[in-house]
């Protein structure tokens, strides 16, 4: 699993803007389409899984796995759906919890403290997507 200790970022949007993205929303948007149209999204880190069949890295979960931001569900997932359909490349903002059961426990992510890291080093591609559950894989860049 890939160290995401050694960048630490304060605020999400500062991260993602280092991607040359901006989110609709600061207050609650947590994907954003990059200038260059790749998918600036920000993940749980402990939902990361290396995945053997894959050879690769995978996150899978549902939009709906915490209902509390509902404009920020609703919007992440519009832009799953056009990365799946039109194979946008996925770039990660990965999220580091001080409490990984709160997270999923559904306790609001927002009220959590975490530090972000730019997971620079690889390129997703969401495989899957039926309108709420969403796998995403994870090759190196």
């Amino acid at each position: 699993m890939p160290d995401f200790q050694g960048e630490d970022r304060n605020e999400l949007h500062g991260s993602i803007s280092r991607l040359r993205s901006a989110p609709i929303n600061p207050k609650w948007a947590f994907s954003a389409i990059a200038e260059n149209g790749d998918l600036v999204v920000s993940l749980w880190q402990h939902k990361i899984k290396r995945d053997r069949s894959l050879d690769a890295f995978a996150y899978r979960v549902a939009v709906t796995r915490s209902g509390k931001n509902h404009l920020g569900h609703k919007l992440f997932a519009e832009h799953l759906r056009q990365a799946f359909e039109v194979n946008i490349p996925l770039r990660a903002v990965v999220a580091t919890a001080d409490g990984a059961s709160l997270v999923d426990d559904g306790k609001d992510g927002s009220t959590i403290r975490k530090k972000f890291h730019l997971w620079r080093e690889v390129v997703g591609k969401v495989r899957e997507f039926d309108g709420d559950n969403y796998l995403i894989v994870f090759q190196p860049a």
